[in-house]
């Protein structure tokens, strides 16, 4: 309101305050408020019912009277669109269709009309806005006296100084407006604004008629303001005084059937008392209780925990991806959260097919193996150094070189017969490194013939084989893998590029749904519905998926790739162009593979001179390339290459850039930041693909074989490309003989820190003065600052000229140093 700033400018001044409603006296009959204090102390009343000499309109306060009020409540029209004048607003707009100037124009309007109203109801606002905004300390009566001698002041104030209002309290309206995109408010229209405004004085002037509350009990009760009070600009119930008894969040729903304390102020909730945002899925199970917060609307049954028969098979109130032991029957006892005592026998929280220590005793805390400190060694450990006693060995591949040897627990197996049995709990796989993995969860099924294990099928859980590069892995286990046992050249193989041997067995592996693992800086994570295969190599694990990387030399990061691992680093590289880098680009083992079908970009942190360099198609790593692991992620070389789409921005020798586009490519070699780093480059250059960024007589005119080398070891960096090039010999400059003719060579171009050269064939004629007789061979150097050049002509010449009489030649030689024909110099032949 108008008065709400000047009300703590008065209080903040400390200015000495008297009884509510009272300090004040009008000198005419247009409203006063009399001094009518009980002594200041807590019994005072409100201003509402201390006024006893205040006129409105002539006519004593005190009475009511039918319509309109008197007295007590001032004089209020019946109609307020009369009385609150805004000829420019429709009544029926929504507030929401309010620019900013008109709602400014609303509130101009609502206060202006409160400035018409007596002194008493004046005062009576004033001092609710006081109460609701905050206590001046602890004492109620103290607060009444300062907030009551505050408003007597400003209505003092207003009256001696009227342009202080309605203007100031339009920022206060226009603040409650910007309140209006609160969840529960509703939309009025300006009619509705102006008839709630109305229907607030109105119960205002019932309490003021009552006269039965003191100042000092509605500070205690936080507001004087009646209940029913609506906020106008919202649409909706103000909450107005003392939190109702049996309700505490105030949602209108008793707590006794509440079962989401603490609903947020005016949100709307469901009849058990929920908003939205505590009770997401609608289940009846408040959201900090429910442990399946995605339960389907409409389920049919739905557990104490908020769970559905679709979350939790079994119905014991734990989700199925957290429950120790699926399958509890209905209304068993459970021991432990999800466990019957059929399940877990020693109630250790572990069930017993994956429970490696079955005895635990009482009262003591066992790991996720279900084995208490000092029980049941070595089994406690991800990696097993020896078999657990007690397991029996079944062994796939019996007829193969490395069968794989796997270790059941007898209490998993049923089943059993001459074709197989059945067996659920823990696997136990022998590594090549003399160690046992395990598999948890496993539910299989071995197939037998004349007693030997032949297959094996279902499904399990997968920890990643800690041997070779995997022995850092750090991956979150992957449940309900499917597993086999199949040769490599299945379809599940092949299709993926896994680097196995076709007519070998293997443990497959494959898993759906969201991965993520750790190696050094390397991350991998899958999306989830993505797939990752394994295949399960005692001596060389590897693993396919596909998902994103990050932090791995040369991917750097990428999305969406398809991904091989070898731990032993055996996916096999092979260049398909070596022209050029015969000497530098070698076949190589790697451990990860990627089938690249977007750019990959390897940034200029591989090589200096490597401004930009990006690679379409197959990549290979190797991360151990000298073989002196383990993998120090730190401070690691690596080798790698590449089969596919290049583009290269290289710098050479810092004096000349250099863009090419290659098909048909092959990029490799070895970043280490401990020796040696060089990177080569090999492929087909379409016509113009090849540009210097420098101003040379030289062009590439068709398509071009093109291969780089860049090196850190001085002398190692070069450049060669092969195909046809026309040299612009008109812009070099030779006085003795000027005006060369361009002319097209095919030949090839090399480039070192000093220069570059050209070598080839042509058939053009080179000047007027030289007539060849057939192809010619030609040696085009020039250096970089262009300062030294020549050109070299082996062939059949004719020579002859303004200046030089015709004679033969073999030999023609044209530089910035000298002109010889047959190695006699042109000052000679001419002068």
């Amino acid at each position: 309101m108008t008065h709400r700033h000047l009300v703590f400018i008065v209080c903040v001044l400390g200015a000495s305050l008297t009884a509510c409603g009272g300090g004040a006296t009008s000198d005419d009959g247009g409203g006063g408020a009399s001094n009518t204090s009980q002594g200041g102390t807590g019994d005072q009343t409100s201003a509402s019912n201390t006024s006893q000499g205040g006129t409105t309109g002539g006519t004593t306060g005190g009475g009511t009277t039918g319509g309109g009020t008197t007295g007590g409540g001032g004089d209020l029209p019946d109609d307020p669109e009369a009385a609150m004048l805004t000829p420019e607003l429709e009544s029926d707009r929504p507030l929401s269709e309010l620019t900013t100037p008109e709602l400014e124009l609303l509130c101009l309007a609502h206060e202006t009309f409160l400035q018409t109203l007596s002194v008493e109801r004046k005062l009576y606002e004033c001092l609710a806005i006081g109460v609701d905004a905050g206590q001046v300390g602890n004492d109620p009566a103290l607060t009444c006296e300062r907030l009551s001698g505050a408003c007597v002041d400003l209505v003092e104030l207003q009256a001696m100084f009227p342009d202080l209002a309605p203007e100031p309290s339009v920022a206060s309206c226009m603040f409650d407006m910007s309140q209006r995109v609160q969840q529960p408010c509703t939309d009025p229209t300006v009619a509705e604004y102006k008839a709630c405004v109305l229907r607030n004085l109105e119960l205002q002037t019932d309490l003021l008629d009552r006269r039965e509350l003191t100042c000092a009990e509605a500070v205690e009760l936080v507001s004087i303001r009646p209940q029913g009070t609506f906020d106008c600009a919202c649409g909706v119930e103000a909450r107005i005084g003392p939190v109702p008894e049996g309700d505490e969040d105030w949602d209108s729903v008793p707590d006794e059937d509440d079962i989401c304390p603490g609903s947020e102020t005016y949100y709307v909730v469901t009849e058990y008392g929920c908003s939205e945002v505590q009770d997401r899925d609608l289940d009846r199970v408040w959201d900090e209780e429910d442990l399946c917060l995605n339960t389907a609307r409409g389920a049919p049954e739905v557990s104490a925990a908020g769970c559905s028969r679709a979350q939790d098979d079994d119905f014991d109130d734990l989700p199925d991806g957290v429950d120790p032991c699926p399958g509890t029957a209905d209304g068993a006892e459970q021991v432990t959260p999800g466990c019957s005592l059929a399940q877990d026998e020693d109630a250790d929280g572990v069930g017993n097919l994956n429970d490696w220590c079955p005895f635990t005793p009482e009262g003591e805390v066992p790991d996720q193996r279900g084995c208490a400190e000092g029980q049941g060694e070595p089994w406690n450990e991800p990696y097993l150094d020896e078999v657990p006693e007690g397991t029996e060995v079944v062994v796939l591949g019996t007829d193969q070189e490395g069968p794989i040897e796997l270790h059941v627990l007898p209490g998993g197996v049923s089943g059993a017969s001459a074709q197989g049995f059945d067996y659920s709990g823990t696997l136990v796989m022998a590594m090549g490194d003399g160690r046992y993995m395990q598999l948890p969860g496993s539910e299989v099924s071995f197939e037998l013939e004349d007693g030997v294990a032949t297959n094996m099928v279902g499904v399990t859980v997968l920890p990643f084989p800690g041997v070779g590069l995997f022995e850092g892995f750090r991956p979150e286990p992957l449940i309900d893998c499917q597993v086999g046992f199949v040769p490599g050249s299945s379809e599940e193989f092949v299709s993926r590029g896994l680097p196995v041997v076709p007519t070998r067995k293997y443990m497959l592996v494959a898993c759906e749904g969201r991965f993520a693992a750790d190696l050094g800086p390397i991350h991998l994570s899958l999306p989830p519905s993505a797939d990752l295969v394994m295949a399960l190599d005692p001596f060389d694990p590897a693993f396919y998926l596909k998902g994103d990387v990050r932090g791995v030399r040369p991917f750097d990061a990428v999305n969406d790739v398809a991904l091989a691992f070898s731990a032993q680093g055996n996916i096999p590289f092979e260049p398909a162009q070596t022209w050029g880098v015969e000497d530098i680009a070698e076949p190589f083992g790697a451990h990860m593979y990627g089938f690249i079908n977007v750019p990959i970009p390897l940034n200029n942190y591989l090589v200096s001179e490597l401004l930009d360099l990006e690679v379409e198609g197959d990549l290979f790593v190797n991360l151990d390339p000298n073989g002196d692991g383990p993998v120090d992620f730190g401070d690691t070389d690596v080798r790698f290459g590449a089969n596919g789409v290049l583009r290269e921005r290289v710098s050479f020798f810092g004096i000349f850039d250099l863009t090419a586009e290659m098909s048909e490519a092959t990029i490799g070699g070895t970043l280490d930041p401990r020796g040696d780093t060089t990177v080569y480059a090999s492929g087909v250059a379409g016509p113009d693909s090849i540009e210097f960024f420098i101003e040379l007589p030289i062009v590439q005119i068709a398509e071009a074989r093109v291969a780089s080398v860049l090196s850190t070891t001085p002398g190692r960096s070069r450049f060669l490309a092969e195909t046809w090039f026309r040299l612009h010999s008109s812009e070099l400059n030779l006085p003795l003989i000027p005006e060369l003719f361009d002319i097209d060579i095919e030949g090839s171009v090399t480039a070192d820190d000093e220069g570059i050269r050209l070598l080839g064939v042509t058939s053009g004629q080179l000047h007027p003065w030289f007539d060849a007789r057939g192809e010619s061979r030609v040696e085009v150097y020039l250096s970089w600052d262009l300062n030294r050049y020549f050109i070299h002509l082996q062939g059949a010449f004719e020579v002859g000229g303004d200046f030089i009489d015709g004679f033969s030649a073999t030999d023609i030689y044209l530089g910035d140093d000298d002109v010889r024909f047959d190695d006699e110099s042109a000052f000679r032949l001419l002068f």
